[in-house]
């Protein structure tokens, strides 16, 4: 019989590997997660020991009581049963890794074969235990993963930060000779090239605010993001530096010399800080406190780890804990800032919503003041979840859910499907935000105006990467198909008391922000930055530009690409310009069914198919005035569906729309529009779906029963 040593020595190597491990390197890829909750060191120390320790702890100690009480087979059956579990969740881990390493899922190897093979090859593995003396040998060896894996964890530099408080090196004491005002606008998801009209120049009647900014600023028109991902392009334009694949995660003690820092330390500005992605900020700044003692936190740290191991260590298709890990590991938190709106500090709204609350309290933190201040926003529109009308108002409640319309698959989204049409609906819905995004933008200028501080204050606006909407291609990921789409971002620089505003067409980066922003304000840098200041009489042009993705894989083209504008004029064909030529509604298939009433029509009898709606028809809501129920989204259940079938989206008995289903041969039954604000003029309302046949040049409709209706 082994000693109890033995059996806590063995027992804490298969849990190191089963357990431990997998939590450290889960929790070691997020730092934003520890940064974002403000856990004490205590807490994140405490809680790695309790899975650590507690599984070795508790088995050993039930040992030891078991054979205190002359009960050795039982003590026994507890070692072997432990054991034999630990290492069933090991094979899991490895089978998992080869299945992801060679797509077994991809051939239909399914998640729950693999987890049911982990536990008959962990039985083999404790025959093998029992009847060998090597296992045991390399148990042993393998117990130094016990102190190899916490000493790996706690000397990444993030986790110092986190853990100890080490803050990262930064220049303290380093003062502005010119401090002045600082309002920076960051928009997410923005492709420069959407804002252009026929003539390459800002379309002034879809996006007035941009329009006017460019006339008191310098518009960079042929500025370019640097990465396609906002965790990696937002440090670029906080710090000047191209991305580093060695510093994924978006935290301050990635990045020491950024923006926040530099001016924070000056202490010299004033500062209000929306970033709700990344954690580049000093920890000063942070106003939201979580206000718990170390033992909550442990605890709180603890149930999450649990809740991410058990999500990404169980099969996918194993529903019955409904496992789900909870959105704030992911950055997406609470919105702020309840009953209380803080004007200064690091303010962290939710990412993917409640934008119009988030611009409405940016605009009260603008205020004249005696002190220079930064007045930073990262506003994530016009990025998805697209649910904004140009009015502002909203046409999705539940935006967070993943969205597949526009024939676009993938667990968010991002590869569009062939069918055109289907993309089109896509690129509509993501213009129509940028015109939310105007609206914003114009309602910050409104207030620096009223203020009177928009003649001395600094402002940029910028966007972290832009959007590509070409079928058969993925939104995010840049191929020398998408990659200017991507690339291109808006770059506009009004200087203090700058009133006359020009285009520049020169290479510029967004990587040049920072330096521009310590050149006008006159603070030095300690370290040095990839990009260069923009008002600098010597500025270098590139001869290239480059984009990274996918870590440190990379797109260059040259600064004059040919197929820069390339979008500009696909979309301005599709939806025309602002003004007399704007077509952005006008996708409907049969555009002369739209607006006539149903009761003229050539009623024939019920479709053959029925609606599955998953969107569409909703109540309106008091609480939610600002609600248009607009957005349609289905398929159809019935018969096999040879060529696309025609609908109709009747409004209180007028066609507000037509559509078809998708031509996509992964999803023929599916079908998505989004009606003009008008269609919904009073909170009553009535909407019916019909299938439209053509007949020698005319047409009949066809009422398609809705299952499950949700329709008023």
């Amino acid at each position: 019989m082994k000693s109890l040593w033995i059996c806590f020595l063995h027992i804490a190597a298969l849990n190191s590997f089963a357990v431990a491990q997998p939590i450290l390197d889960r929790l070691g890829a997020n730092p934003e997660f520890l940064r974002l909750e403000g856990y004490s060191g205590i807490a994140v120390i405490s809680s790695l020991l309790i899975y650590l320790l507690a599984a070795p702890v508790f088995v050993v100690s039930a040992i030891a009581m078991l054979r205190w009480l002359k009960m050795p087979k039982s003590a026994q059956f507890m070692f072997a049963t432990s054991a034999t579990l630990l290492f069933a969740l090991i094979i899991n881990l490895a089978l998992r890794w080869l299945q992801w390493r060679f797509n077994l899922r991809e051939i239909g190897v399914p998640d729950s074969l693999l987890a049911a093979l982990s536990l008959p090859l962990a039985i083999g593995g404790a025959w093998l235990y029992r009847r060998f003396e090597w296992p045991g040998q390399l148990l042993n060896i393998a117990a130094i993963g016990i102190v190899l894996f916490p000493i790996s964890f706690v000397f990444k530099p993030a986790m110092q930060a986190e853990i100890f408080g080490m803050a990262p090196k930064r220049s303290v004491g380093t003062q502005a000779a010119n401090p002045v005002p600082i309002v920076v606008v960051a928009f997410d998801g923005l492709c420069a090239m959407s804002l252009l009209n026929e003539q390459h120049e800002i379309d002034a009647v879809r996006y007035p605010a941009f329009a006017k900014l460019a006339r008191h600023s310098n518009f960079y028109r042929n500025a370019t993001s640097v990465h396609c991902r906002t965790t990696q392009a937002m440090p670029a334009i906080l710090t000047g530096q191209l991305p580093d694949a060695a510093k994924v995660s978006p935290v301050e003690s990635n990045h020491p010399q950024n923006l926040f820092g530099l001016l924070h330390d000056s202490e010299q500005f004033e500062m209000t800080v929306f970033e709700p992605l990344t954690r580049l900020c000093p920890p000063e700044l942070r106003v939201r406190d979580k206000h718990l003692s170390s033992v909550e936190q442990t605890l709180e740290l603890t149930l999450m780890l649990a809740k991410v191991y058990l999500a990404t260590t169980l099969p996918d298709d194993f529903d019955l804990l409904q496992l789900h890990i909870p959105r704030i590991w992911f950055g997406f938190v609470p919105d702020e800032p309840g009953t209380q709106a803080p004007s200064k500090g690091l303010i962290v709204y939710g990412w993917d919503g409640e934008h119009d609350i988030q611009i409405r309290h940016f605009a009260e933190t603008l205020a004249k003041s005696d002190k220079p201040r930064l007045n930073f926003l990262h506003l994530v529109v016009p990025h998805d979840p697209w649910s904004h009308l140009p009015s502002g108002k909203e046409y999705m409640r539940n935006s967070r859910i993943s969205d597949r319309t526009a024939g676009a698959f993938g667990e968010w989204g991002e590869l569009w499907g062939p069918d055109e049409l289907m993309v089109q609906y896509g690129w509509q819905r993501y213009l129509l935000q940028l015109q939310y995004a105007d609206r914003c933008l114009g309602r910050i200028l409104d207030r620096l105006e009223a203020i009177d501080e928009f003649d001395r204050s600094l402002l940029i606006v910028v966007a972290d990467h832009g959007m590509a909407f070409v079928s058969g291609q993925e939104r995010r990921t840049p191929t020398n198909t998408t990659v200017a789409d991507l690339m291109s971002v808006p770059l506009f620089i009004k200087l203090p008391e700058q009133n006359i505003g020009q285009t520049s067409d020169m290479n510029v980066e967004t990587i040049d922000v920072l330096p521009t922003i310590a050149d006008i304000i006159k603070l030095p840098l300690a370290d040095a930055v990839d990009g260069e200041s923009l008002v600098a009489p010597n500025y270098h042009e590139r001869p290239r530009k480059t984009m990274y993705f996918e870590g440190d894989q990379t797109i260059v083209v040259d600064p004059e690409f040919s197929q820069r504008f390339d979008s500009v004029d696909r979309m301005v064909a599709i939806f025309g310009t602002g003004g007399q030529d704007d077509r952005l509604w006008n996708l409907n298939t049969i555009p002369e069914l739209v607006g006539k009433e149903i009761a003229a029509s050539n009623i024939g009898p019920a479709s053959q198919w029925t609606i599955n709606l998953e969107r569409g028809g909703e109540k309106y809501d008091a609480t939610k005035p600002d609600f248009v129920p607009s957005y349609y989204l289905g398929s159809l259940e019935g018969p096999e569906i040879g060529s696309p079938v025609q609908i109709a989206i009747a409004i209180n008995g007028r066609i507000a729309a037509t559509t078809r289903t998708s031509t996509n041969p992964a999803a023929p039954r599916e079908w998505t529009v989004l009606l003009r604000e008008e269609f919904f003029t009073s909170e009553a309302y009535t909407a019916q779906l019909f299938e439209i046949e053509q007949r020698n040049g005319s047409f009949a409709v066809h009422e398609l029963f809705i299952r499950d209706s949700r329709l008023p």
